[in-house]
């Protein structure tokens, strides 16, 4: 899963997509706790609220609206039944609690998070290519040999 704001800037202001933690651990051959520090991954409430509320709101409410739209129903749709809010809470707790799992063990807080503990570990955020051992250019940024992206290694 990508968004727009999940657009890593390298040094020299071009944009990368960011390596996911999977992979990056996989072709590193790091283990994700030492990529991964505390923080660094997607908070599980905010990818909880974010996630399940659209998807219950849509399930629930909007879709039987836009059904009966389709076919013609002209019998009037009661929101606030029993039966509609067990029915969103049940997709907000089930479809939010997988996804903010999901995000919070797999997916990086933010750009600059990825960019700073892929290049702590010695790999570049974009590919995980392992840049620590190469010289800095001389405008100080450390060009990664595989896909040409420009880091500033910290020290």
């Amino acid at each position: 899963m990508m968004f727009a704001w999940q657009k890593l800037v390298d040094a020299r202001g071009l944009k990368w997509k960011p390596c996911t933690i999977g992979k990056a651990s996989k072709i590193s051959g790091y283990e994700k706790g030492f990529l991964v520090k505390r923080g660094d991954t997607a908070r599980f409430i905010v990818a909880f609220l974010i996630t399940g509320l659209p998807f219950a709101v849509t399930m629930t409410y909007i879709n039987p609206i836009l059904i009966g739209l389709a076919i013609g129903s002209s019998t009037p749709f009661d929101v606030f039944t029993m039966v509609s809010v067990k029915v969103f809470i049940l997709y907000f707790i089930t479809f939010g609690g997988i996804m903010g799992g999901y995000l919070s063990l797999y997916a990086w807080r933010s750009p600059s998070h990825s960019i700073r503990a892929m290049t702590d570990a010695g790999l570049c955020p974009s590919c995980a290519y392992r840049i620590d051992g190469i010289g800095p250019e001389p405008e100080g940024c450390t060009v990664c040999p595989e896909c040409g992206a420009a880091w500033r290694m910290h020290a």
